[in-house]
Parts: C-alpha cells; structure tokens; sequence
C-alpha cells in the first residue's frame, strides 16, 4: 500500500508581492483527497530552503492524490497537490 511523493518547496508570496522560501522546520500536512483526516506520516517537515524531500507515505496507496498544506503561516494557508506513484 505505500506510495511515493516528490521532491517540492514550500513557497508564499510577500506582501511585497515576492514568491520566498518558508524556510527550514515548518510544518507540513498532508492527506488524500476525499479523506477526513490526515496520513499516519503527518506532518512531515521542511528541511532548509523550504524543501520538501521525496519521501514515502506509508498508508497512501499509489495513484493517489494527495495534498500537502501549511496551515496559518503568517496568516495565509497554501497548498500542493501531487499524485502518488
């Protein structure tokens, strides 16, 4: 049942209307689409630069969509969305 993700950055946009990096130990969720609630290998963490390392999701199946969120950085959510592999 495991699955695969990719390699992603975590970015936001600046008031000033600039995409940054959310930098290095910032929390990020991630659960199939249709599902209440989040995968067992939740929150998974941003290392330096704001990346996202690729990485397994125990009990996602392949070819599962997924989304991966931030929640309340600095006041905004963002989301990605990747199909699993």
């Amino acid at each position: 049942m495991p699955s695969n993700y990719l390699e992603f950055a975590v970015t936001y946009e600046t008031t000033a209307g600039v995409i940054a990096s959310v930098g290095a130990a910032v929390d990020v969720a991630v659960r199939a689409v249709g599902e209440i609630a989040d995968s067992a290998d939740s929150p998974l963490t941003t290392i330096s630069g704001g990346i996202i390392e690729a990485g397994t999701l125990s009990d996602i199946a392949a070819g599962t969509v997924v989304h991966f969120r931030v929640e309340n950085y600095n006041g905004m959510a963002m989301s990605i969305a990747q199909t699993t592999t």
